[in-house]
Parts: structure tokens; C-alpha cells; sequence
């Protein structure tokens, strides 16, 4: 079915909860390392523009190099205390494969446990019924693993009542991955992962320039083609599911 965002009365006002972050990245990988440390970088930088805009208290935690084990994440994960009116994200950046057995998701390659579902990652999460959850994967999504090439960047000025209506004023869920299964993930020791890239670019916009911010907008701009350098794989093509409805007009 396609994404739905829907309104949603009577109107609440705002209300501070808690911004549970979970970030999870294979910045020891001898490949693609440098890439990811860059995209956990700029996933942490996020995070105080939010915050700060929104009056969310911070709970983020960061899983990487040494600490980049299965157990790990699967016990952050499981233990996360949630709320009812928080929000949590989960965002992963490093190897991932389809492990062909029907979903449309990379499992994601972690050391000591093989590979971690993000099905199971989703279900566990929103079996703690937060207000909103959004998980981002930055990885392959075929049977092999590979890595490469560059994307552009732009740093927009943002508007704190933008991120007010993105993080605030929505409920429900967004799972995104940075290409379809069959496909793989790029990125560069420069800039890091395309679609990391791909989605900062489009809530910046979204921030900066909408007169009504929209997480259906923001993830249609963030799932456009990525051009690669590949001639056998020219586009990598992101892909979400999403069910999210306005709290309020």
C-alpha cells in the first residue's frame, strides 16, 4: 500500500519527551570504515539541532568499534526503556546482504552474531509502542557486499518550528534502507554513505525552506535514484515503508 499520512484531531500542544537514538557503525571495517565513521559523525551532529529546537531530552547511544558486536546491539535494543509519548531512532551504517527469505531489507552484518534482521530490529522497537520510530539503513541489500564512490552535500540553514513539526507533531513509524534488494550501498571516505547523505540533504531542505514540513516529502526526496559510477549497477535506488499521521493541523 502506499505511504499514508493522515490528520489526526483534536490538537495537542507540544510535549517534551524523550529522543531515544540508537547508532550502531562498522567503523572498524578495514573497507569500509573511514565511510561509516563519517556517517555516524554526521547522524551525532543532528542531534543537538534537534534537541535544541525541539526541547526532546537526548537518551542516544553509540555502538562502534570495539563495542560493534551482535550482544551489544541486541541488548541495547532490548533493554530501551520507551515511553509512551517518546520518540526513537535507529540508525545503522555498515555491511549488509539480503538474506533472501521474502523481505525487502538488508540483514546488517555484525561482528559475533552474523547478521542482525532489521524485521526483528523494527519489531522490537515498536513493541515498546513509542510515539514515533525511525529506522535508517545505510547497506548493501544483495548477496554480496561491496563499496565505492561520491555524492554531494548542502548545509542549509534550519528552522527550529520545522523540526518542531517533524519531531513533535507526528506519530507512527519509517523504515528506510539505502537501496533496494538485489542492490548495492555506495559511499566515500569524503562524504560517507549516499543515502545517509541523501536523507540529510532532505530534512535540511525540509527545515530550512518548507513552509510545511512533511516526513512524506522528506522521505520521497531521500528515496530519489542515487547516479553511481557502476555501468553495471548505474542507480542505487533507496526504499521506506512508512504509516505516519499528524497529531495536530
Amino acid at each position: 500500500p502506499p505511504p499514508t499520512e493522515e490528520p489526526n484531531d483534536p490538537p495537542p500542544s507540544f510535549v517534551a519527551t524523550t529522543f531515544h537514538v540508537i547508532i550502531v557503525a562498522d567503523t572498524r571495517d578495514e573497507n569500509i570504515g573511514i565511510s561509516v565513521e563519517l556517517d555516524m559523525e554526521n547522524m551525532k551532529q543532528l542531534l543537538p539541532a534537534i534537541t535544541g529546537s525541539t526541547g526532546l531530552t537526548l537518551n542516544a547511544q553509540y555502538i562502534s568499534g570495539d563495542m560493534f558486536t551482535y550482544d551489544n546491539v541486541t541488548n541495547t535494543i532490548e533493554q530501551l526503556d520507551v515511553e509512551a509519548d517518546d520518540i526513537v531512532m535507529f540508525y545503522y551504517s555498515g555491511h549488509g546482504i539480503n538474506l533472501a527469505k521474502g523481505s525487502t531489507w538488508p540483514a546488517m552484518a555484525i561482528k559475533g552474531g552474523g547478521f542482525l534482521e532489521v524485521d526483528w530490529v523494527f519489531a522490537q522497537l515498536q513493541a515498546k509502542t513509542p510515539r514515533f520510530l525511525l529506522v535508517l539503513i545505510d547497506a548493501c541489500n544483495t548477496l554480496l557486499d561491496i563499496v565505492p564512490l561520491q555524492k554531494r552535500q548542502y548545509q542549509k540553514l534550519p528552522k527550529p518550528e520545522n523540526y518542531q513539526q517533524l519531531f513533535l507533531n507526528y506519530r507512527g513509524y519509517i523504515v528506510a534502507s539505502s537501496s533496494t534488494p538485489g542492490q548495492y550501498s555506495w559511499g566515500d571516505a569524503q562524504k560517507g554513505g549516499f543515502f545517509t547523505q541523501a536523507f540529510l540533504n532532505s530534512l535540511s531542505e525540509n527545515v530550512a525552506y518548507s513552509s510545511e514540513p512533511s516526513w512524506y516529502t522528506l522521505m520521497e526526496r531521500a528515496k530519489e535514484p542515487i547516479y553511481t559510477s557502476d555501468p553495471e549497477q548505474p542507480t542505487q535506488n533507496p526504499q521506506y515503508q512508512m504509516k505516519v499521521e499528524k497529531i495536530y493541523e
